[in-house]
């Protein structure tokens, strides 16, 4: 009896409500996320998924060539738990950072030459609203294409910044520094060749140009290709002229063309071979198909001391029978030659 009323005990001490009480959630605090990796600089071109690894990042900027606008996509982020209010983040440009940053001593941050980049040439938002339950607010820097096209190889130079009376901002990353080389926007068009070794009749086309987006290939045989660095089988021998034509970030508003000043030579090595069969009405007579590859001249051994035969495919008639090892030697227009040798039963 006792035991029971014991465990009746302990089970209303269990079931006892108890409020649980709000966690303190850390404070939140904004930040960039563009500044926590020192300064943005955009310095290559996005590339197409099969064109990785590059040093160019996809995100850092876009074309908008309809309104002619370099766009620099930008964010504001807010660390912490709690997301439950809404922040709004004032957006303020300091180009007094430039100018600092390029006359730093010993060593300086940006290069020197950068130019900050004037404020009628640029639009951005003066505020980014953090929603409820968002850790993020976006924004766009647009910059005037035709103002950057006109640096045909330049830095360009802004300080974008962030305060707010809502949340503390992060001193450390509070400013994005962003340097734009102007020369992404010029593709060069460059390549070599280099003829495999063994199969003459494959070329690799090693891409040196830079800055580009699209590759648009004229192999001089009638094929084309659109790969990066493609790799090409020539059908026949002879000499080719190949052309690149690259696209850049602005399409074929800006873009360049190569034609490779030497001639790619492709000859193939020679494949030497034949077959023999037994002539109908004399088995001394020996019928020779030369089913030889890539070969421009031939040269028969027929193994019985007569004298070399320079047909294509010869009859040839043994003096008596015997096994004979017949050779055939082809060359090819590149002046290798290859040898094939059968053995030839004649009754």
């Amino acid at each position: 009896m006792l035991i029971a009323f014991f465990g009746f005990a302990m089970l209303l001490t269990s079931c006892e409500y108890k409020e649980i009480q709000d966690a303190d959630y850390p404070a939140a605090k904004l930040y960039m996320p563009a500044a926590t990796n020192g300064i943005f600089a955009i310095d290559n071109v996005p590339q197409r998924v099969e064109f990785l690894p590059t040093s160019g990042q996809a995100y850092r900027f876009k074309i908008d060539l309809v309104r002619n606008k370099l766009i620099v996509p930008m964010s504001v982020y807010r660390s912490g738990v709690d997301k439950t209010s809404k922040i709004t983040v004032n957006v303020v440009v300091n180009t007094d950072t430039i100018n600092t940053l390029k006359n730093m001593l010993p060593i300086p941050k940006i290069p020197v030459a950068t130019v900050v980049l004037p404020a009628n040439k640029y639009t951005i938002p003066t505020s980014v609203v953090v929603a409820s339950g968002s850790q993020t607010g976006t924004f766009d820097l647009e910059i005037d294409l035709d103002y950057l096209k006109s640096f045909p190889d330049a830095v360009i130079g802004i300080g974008v910044g962030i305060t707010s009376t809502d949340v503390e901002v992060n001193p450390l990353f509070k400013t994005t520094i962003i340097t734009l080389s102007t020369k992404i926007l010029n593709p060069t068009a460059a390549f070599t060749s280099s003829v495999d070794a063994v199969d003459k009749s494959k070329v690799t086309f090693p891409n040196t140009s830079t800055f580009g987006m699209k590759y648009s290939w004229d192999f001089g045989d009638g094929t084309s290709d659109t790969t990066k660095v493609p790799v090409h089988f020539y059908a026949a021998s002879g000499s080719y002229t190949v052309k690149l034509t690259v696209k850049g970030v602005l399409g074929t508003v800006n873009q360049a063309l190569y034609t490779l000043p030497t001639q790619v030579v492709i000859a193939k090595n020679a494949l030497p071979n034949f077959i023999y069969s037994v002539a109908a009405d004399n088995i001394k007579q020996i019928n020779f198909m030369n089913i030889s590859k890539n070969a421009v001249s031939y040269s028969w051994n027929f193994g019985d001391a007569t004298p070399v035969s320079t047909e294509v495919s010869p009859l040839h008639v043994f003096a008596a029978a015997g096994t004979y090892n017949v050779v055939l030697t082809a060359t090819a227009d590149n002046a290798t030659t290859a040898t094939k040798s059968i053995s030839v039963v004649v009754k």
